[in-house]
């Protein structure tokens, strides 16, 4: 028994028609810009002198709890449009990174997804549903492997 992209569309919900997830792998993106240009926070830089885990970003990953800590308050009723967005897209990294796409670092979570958002009703065009059960496979993968933890 193996999950196919039937189960990932009717089970998860998720679409598996339309353009395939493909993102920039350029090490030349600046995630800290990207991060607070569409979530309005920028993530501090790494501080010199600390371990590798101990900064905010790594990459695209941004510790979670920094994350949450920033969008723990509710908005507002009468909430601008502009901050309505931030906390959609924080919702969708949140979903996105933390649910269909999870590592095993267990407290950082990827806002690549974000550059398929922008502007945000860009999502629905995407083969979510795909992308979702390469990346289960290839951690299914990376589990199997003699020296995995």
């Amino acid at each position: 028994m193996t999950i196919t992209l039937q189960d990932m569309e009717v089970i998860m919900g998720v679409p598996v028609d339309g353009l395939p997830v493909v993102g920039c792998t350029s090490p030349t993106v600046n995630w800290r810009y990207v991060c607070g240009t569409l979530l309005g926070h920028r993530p501090p830089e790494r501080e010199l002198g600390r371990n590798k885990n101990t900064g905010v970003m790594e990459g695209p990953r941004v510790k979670a709890k920094w994350l949450e800590d920033r969008f723990s308050n509710p908005l507002s009723i009468d909430a601008p449009k502009e901050l309505v967005q931030k906390y959609a897209w924080f919702y969708i990294v949140e979903m996105l990174g933390g649910t269909l796409f999870m590592d095993n670092s267990r407290e950082r979570i990827s806002i690549r997804y974000l550059q398929f958002f922008d502007p945000i009703s860009n999502g629905k065009k995407y083969s979510w549903g795909s992308a979702a059960l390469s990346w289960l496979y290839r951690y299914l993968y990376k589990a199997s492997e003699k020296t995995a933890k």
